[in-house]
């Protein structure tokens, strides 16, 4: 939400931090994330519960956006420091997606399965167009802006932090209140030992071996995503700030016409998806 109010913020408080600083705080959001994807998955797979894993996710981003709403009681040559430790929990709670993409995998059979997981991602997509636009409410607040308490400080730059942390302990509430965690076509332990379960004659019966692991797994896909999410603003922060932004427009350029490139090279052997809705009892 506040990311393009960052490097602003980061320049006021510290003004000796340099560009180059500022994309390896951008970077270690993504180097949580990457750490944390599959660790919240194999958490998930070994708990077969999400919730848990999502509270903690929660209230690690609650946590960290309160420090970094609050850097400007730290020394000013330490804020720079604290504001890259807060933005690297951020990103380490923020790899609950992960979690929450495998959910909607497991939750969903499989004539739904597709549109539980576009819709699941088409919330993720929506909330990184419009979280950054929320910046332009708290613009008449200004710097400093006034205080909360009589000691937060609540401005400009630290107003969306406050902001996220008040939906993240909203979204602890409903985790716990209306949230309420349901899987299809997996064999639960007590179904397991029931005499009552249906017959598995035919050896047709799913019992979810295929989702043993779909947690971790989805983990895996999005640590490698953040991999890249990591290296990147390092690069374009130090060639933008030792050869100016010719370079990161020709970096940009030479990437997505690389991605073209391979699209059009690799298309005839892209293997479409083909699953059968129907499942014998």
């Amino acid at each position: 939400m506040f990311f393009i109010s960052l490097w602003p913020y980061l320049n006021t408080i510290d003004p000796t931090a340099s560009a180059t600083f500022f994309g390896i705080i951008t970077a270690v959001f993504s180097l949580g994330q990457a750490i944390s994807s599959p660790l919240f998955g194999f958490w998930m797979n070994k708990a077969k519960t999400i919730r848990p894993v999502l509270c903690f996710a929660f209230i690690l981003m609650l946590a960290s956006n309160g420090v970094y709403a609050c850097t400007e009681f730290f020394p000013q040559h330490q804020r720079k420091y604290v504001m890259l430790v807060a933005r690297f929990l951020t990103g380490f709670g923020a790899g609950d997606m992960a979690v929450i993409r495998a959910y909607s995998a497991t939750a969903s059979n499989i004539k739904d399965r597709a549109r539980a997981v576009s819709l699941v991602t088409s919330a993720w997509v929506l909330g990184l167009v419009v979280g950054p636009g929320l910046q332009v409410i708290f613009e008449p607040f200004g710097y400093p802006g006034f205080k909360l308490f009589g000691l937060f400080h609540f401005d400009m730059y630290t107003a969306p932090a406050w902001f996220s942390a008040l939906a993240d302990l909203l979204s602890i509430i409903l985790l716990w209140t209306i949230f309420v965690e349901e899987y299809a076509g997996i064999l639960t332990d007590e179904e397991k030992n029931s005499n009552k379960s249906p017959s598995r004659k035919g050896e047709g019966r799913m019992r979810g071996y295929s989702f043993l692991w779909e947690g971790t797994m989805t983990g895996i896909l999005f640590m490698s995503g953040s991999i890249a999410r990591i290296i990147g603003p390092i690069l374009v922060s130090t060639l933008f700030e030792h050869y100016g932004p010719e370079a990161t427009w020709g970096l940009q350029i030479g990437v997505i016409s690389i991605t073209i490139l391979l699209w059009i090279i690799f298309y005839s052997k892209i293997v479409p998806l083909e699953t059968s809705p129907n499942l014998n009892p």
